[in-house]
Parts: C-alpha cells; structure tokens; sequence
C-alpha cells in the first residue's frame, strides 16, 4: 500500500511538473513571439542624374539630397544651369513630397514634387510656376553615389 501511495505522489508530482513546464513554455511563446516586420524606409539621400520631360521641353537634372529620418533637405541643378534648394519629407507611404524653389540667376519658380525611390531609381513627377507660367512632367533618375554620412535614423 505503501509503494502505491509513493506511487500516487510521484505521479502526482511528475503530472504537476510537466503541466508547468508546459504553460511556461507557452508563456514564453507568446512573451518571446516574433515581432511583425518593420517596412524599411526608402532611403533617399545621395546623388541622382536623370532626366525631365515637361509642357515646357525636356533637359537632364542632378538632385543632391540629404535624408534624416524622414527629413529631406537638397538641391538640384538643370542640364541648362537653372539651380535651386529642396526640401520636404518621406511620407508614409514611401513616397517623397517636396518643395523646391529655384535660386540661380534666371526666372524665379517654385515647385512642389512627388517622388518615389525604388533602390537606385528615383520617379518623379513635378508641377509649378516657373515665370508665371504652369509647368508640370515627369523624370526618372539614377543614384550617382550614396551620401551614408549624410543620413540618420529619428
């Protein structure tokens, strides 16, 4: 009788053991879970060469843009010579808006611009006011170079 309550408590002790085992283990499943993946953030920053098609003509552009967190500061330069300053942010959806005003010696103009950056191609369409006249078109660019001493995370 004896062996048999000895019997009955370890049994008892073992059932125990492994049903705490087992919720702790399941317990750690869930403190321990894989976290959802984070959707990266396009990374603008660097040198693009490209090229504009516009109501106005066509011509290529250099953008020089620095990118912190989702800040986006630059400047650009057309294939006529025209220059100006840029900036704006990355937007949720991964597009870049910004604003651009023209700051050569020439006609004045500003801009409002709407790009995305898929790897090392840049889209982008654009539309504004360059000597009182509408102007609006698309281009596509090319990163030249990485700025990576230009970019930091929020």
């Amino acid at each position: 009788m004896r062996n048999r309550i000895r019997l009955f408590v370890v049994l008892l002790y073992v059932v125990n053991l492994s049903s705490i085992c087992l919720l702790a283990q399941t317990a750690g499943a869930k403190a321990h879970s894989v976290p959802k993946p984070v959707k990266a953030r396009p990374q603008f920053a660097g040198i693009w060469n490209g090229a504009f098609g516009s109501n106005l003509g066509s011509q290529t552009i250099v953008f020089m843009m620095q990118q912190i967190g989702t800040t986006l500061t630059g400047t650009y330069q057309t294939g006529e010579g025209l220059q100006g300053v840029l900036w704006g942010s990355v937007q949720k959806d991964g597009h870049a808006q910004l604003s651009a005003e023209q700051k050569s010696v020439g006609p004045s103009a500003t801009f409002t611009i709407d790009a995305v950056a898929k790897g090392d191609h840049l889209e982008f369409t654009y539309q504004g006011r360059s000597e009182g006249r509408l102007e609006k078109g698309q281009g596509k660019a090319t990163r030249a170079s990485e700025r990576r001493g230009g970019e930091r995370s929020e």
